[in-house]
């Protein structure tokens, strides 16, 4: 039986800064998408969203001498502002911030803690807040006798936290076998291409919580640390689709950067 649902998402938007050109091209091709499956009688959930529970987001609050949430609810209406503007015709827009999304997080966080999939380690790298995420030595550059991110020219802090960390590398057969078996999954192909060869090269495990960071979803096992901002940003796509909404899931189509 032919699904009579569709759902296309836009990236999930930081908030501390106003949306540009580049956070448009993306969203209008989501809008388009949405628009062509609805005259071609689908129900169609078109999902667009902001990412708040970064570091980013705390220190530009600070810079501008607001509270957390007074700034993020400005920026969160300015980013709707826009969409509007543009006569977007999205039919969700959720914050990272909003109750439903932190208790979606907290329950997938005691189900993977409870699989042993996440363990507790101590850590120590060069952090990116720019990027939000750790930096190794090859991926910086050389810019005026420093080491510096390539994309935010800011020479990363040194961190060292007793972190948790997701078993990642324990599902690196089952990702490419999953690609193998379904060779049209990312598009373009030569985007897909760099994701198999990264995944080829040796997966990871990754910190999926903050020690310092005290803005953002506690762990449900240890509520002195909050989820890191990639763990808990990615599961909103899912946060939409539950209960009578539950078959939107999964996604036809999400929409991303290169850089995401």
């Amino acid at each position: 039986m032919t699904k009579q649902t569709f759902y296309v998402s836009t990236p999930i938007y930081y908030t501390n800064g106003i949306p540009h050109i580049g956070h448009a091209y993306s969203s209008i091709i989501a809008d388009i998408v949405a628009r062509f499956e609805r005259i071609r009688g689908k129900q169609v959930k078109f999902s667009t969203w902001v990412d708040e529970n970064s570091q980013k987001i705390v220190q530009k609050a600070q810079e501008e001498w607001v509270e957390i949430i007074e700034f993020l609810d400005k920026m969160a209406a300015a980013h709707k502002a826009v969409w509007d503007g543009l006569g977007l015709e999205y039919t969700d827009f959720i914050r990272t911030t909003e109750p439903r999304h932190h208790e979606l997080v907290r329950k997938v966080l005691a189900t993977t803690w409870e699989e042993w999939d996440i363990y507790q380690w101590e850590y120590e790298g060069l952090y990116c807040v720019g990027c939000e995420g750790f930096k190794k030595e090859d991926d910086l550059i050389e810019r005026e006798g420093k080491k510096v991110c390539p994309d935010h020219l800011k020479e990363p802090e040194r961190l060292k936290e007793k972190n948790y960390f997701f078993r990642l590398s324990k599902y690196q057969d089952k990702l490419l076998d999953f690609y193998k078996s379904h060779p049209d999954f990312v598009s373009p192909r030569e985007r897909f291409n760099e994701v198999i060869a990264f995944v080829e090269r040796w997966l990871e495990d990754f910190s999926i919580s903050r020690e310092t960071n005290k803005f953002g979803i506690k762990l449900p096992f240890d509520e002195s640390q909050v989820t890191y901002v990639w763990y808990d940003a990615l599961l909103n796509y899912v946060t939409l689709c539950q209960g009578e909404e539950s078959n939107f899931w999964p996604a036809n189509l999400h929409i991303v950067g290169k850089d995401i």
